[in-house]
């Protein structure tokens, strides 16, 4: 993994501000090769700061049981496994549907998108520990955003895959699910 030259990155940020606009185009604005798909995970990196300071707000709200260390190593194991799991299940799914040729196209613009997450729910969940807002609104905000995400989600899985409405909405189902699985098992782990 590499880090994107700027204009990689310019192209990939093009494509996310077109993807949000939800137009198809956007897809075709990043690097859908091998390296490409190995560069893409840079935004791990990237991300991780974002990640890591969410979980903080996490560790500081929710009744954890461990020490903040044995909490912060878990997390980055998570993180991890998150970003792992999904593109080694997505190798098979895709192979079933007869879209392996479409995979490192949808991956990229994928994890790319990962960046947008992570930049819209950190100040979420900052307001949330900062108790600026009720939690009903806070609620209400993660709730929007959570829906967002599962639309371009869908979008990002029927353009980069070229499925049908229907298929695109398994993948995020399956895209959801997995991380409901990864982070629940997280939090039994944590809260014992």
């Amino acid at each position: 993994m590499r880090a994107p030259s700027i204009a990689e990155t310019a192209a990939s940020l093009d494509g996310l501000r077109r993807i949000l606009r939800l137009d198809p185009t956007g897809l075709d604005r990043f690097d859908a090769t091998v390296d490409g798909f190995w560069t893409s995970f840079f935004v791990a990196l990237v991300a991780l700061p974002f990640y890591l300071l969410q979980a903080g707000v996490y560790y500081v709200n929710a009744d954890v049981e461990v020490g903040f260390l044995r909490f912060v190593s878990m997390e980055l194991a998570t993180y991890a496994l998150g970003w792992l799991a999904f593109p080694v299940v997505m190798v098979t799914v895709t192979q079933a549907l007869d879209r392996w040729r479409h995979y490192l196209r949808y991956m990229v613009a994928y994890n790319w998108f990962q960046l947008v997450v992570a930049a819209l729910l950190l100040p979420l969940s900052l307001l949330q520990l900062a108790g600026f807002a009720p939690d009903g609104l806070v609620a209400l905000l993660f709730l929007m955003a959570t829906s967002a995400f599962l639309l371009y989600g869908w979008f990002i899985a029927q353009r980069g895959l070229d499925l049908g409405a229907g298929t695109a909405a398994g993948i995020v189902i399956l895209d959801l699910v997995l991380s409901l699985v990864i982070n629940g098992g997280t939090d039994l782990l944590l809260k014992g």
